[in-house]
């Protein structure tokens, strides 16, 4: 494969090339989120292989959302639903007795 010199990126050009910071190409590098080299200490990204690894990143688009007029959900039974341990104090306590 004949590779030229310009198709290799260092940090800081790769960095600018998908418009991140430096320090966040660093973080992706030290997990292996990123395709990189090293040539002696330093790092250095192919251009191609940057490019192809982030037409894989790409995002697919939500789903549709819920409108409000389907919820809750037919046979919803709101009894069901679990009350955090906070809530649960307020609602038992007892607002006319004095406090402690």
């Amino acid at each position: 494969m004949n590779t030229a010199a310009s198709d290799f990126m260092d940090v800081g050009s790769a960095a600018t090339y998908l418009r991140i910071k430096v320090a966040t190409l660093y973080a992706w590098v030290h997990q292996r989120r990123i395709p990189f080299r090293k040539h002696g200490r330093r790092v250095v990204f192919f251009k191609p292989e940057l490019l192809k690894w982030s037409e894989n990143q790409a995002v697919s688009p939500l789903a549709p959302s819920t409108s409000i007029s389907e919820f809750p959900a037919p046979g919803f039974d709101a009894s069901v639903v679990h009350s955090s341990l906070k809530t649960r104090r307020i609602v038992d306590c007892d607002l006319t007795s004095p406090r402690r």
